[in-house]
């Protein structure tokens, strides 16, 4: 038996790697004119599996309280770190986005308002789902992947550039979405 290193974990992925997630969201090329149609998908440096909750209906009979199962609710923000690369893409991406939601530039026929998506069947909106995906210690995913339907980024956090730090540009970004599922 060969215990040296080199055979030891010649076929084992990198174990050590800071992130574990893949956002994935298909139809962000229709945002921003920095994709091609392949859409989106980045890593995430951290991400978090969304909540989810279901309220209580109490009931009273002969005295005595009953709860009963009533409806979902969900926290409807998703909070998640994305790793910023040399060509600017992601941070190019999320801008465009909000200019998409909501258009600053006085100039333009679409300022002070939403732009929207156009899809294949002419609806408009902001909106698109994620999807995002667990990785494995080798890279593979996981089975099940989270499926947030209709989000949108709600906020973009202000990015710190320093030259003194050696660590790379982190871009966290909240979306709002309206509910989550196990696909």
């Amino acid at each position: 038996m060969n215990f040296h290193i080199d055979s030891k974990f010649a076929a084992v992925g990198d174990v050590l790697r800071s992130y574990a997630w893949e956002v994935d969201i298909p139809k962000l090329d229709q945002v921003t004119s920095s994709l091609d149609s392949e859409g989106f998908k980045i890593r995430a440096r951290s991400a978090s599996i969304p909540g989810r909750s279901i309220q209580p209906i109490e009931s009273n009979y002969r005295g005595m309280k009953q709860m009963f199962a009533g409806r979902v609710t969900f926290n409807h923000t998703w909070p998640v770190t994305l790793e910023e690369f040399q060509d600017q893409k992601v941070q190019m991406a999320m801008y465009e986005w909000n200019q998409l939601i909501f258009d600053v530039d006085p100039n333009k026929d679409t300022g002070g308002g939403s732009q929207g998506i156009t899809d294949k069947r002419g609806d408009k909106g902001y909106a698109v789902n994620i999807i995002l995906t667990q990785l494995k210690y080798d890279n593979s995913p996981l089975a099940k992947k989270i499926l947030l339907v209709n989000a949108w980024p709600q906020s973009v956090d202000d990015v710190g550039l320093d030259y003194g730090g050696n660590d790379s540009v982190k871009l966290n970004v909240t979306f709002a979405y309206d509910f989550w599922k196990y696909i």
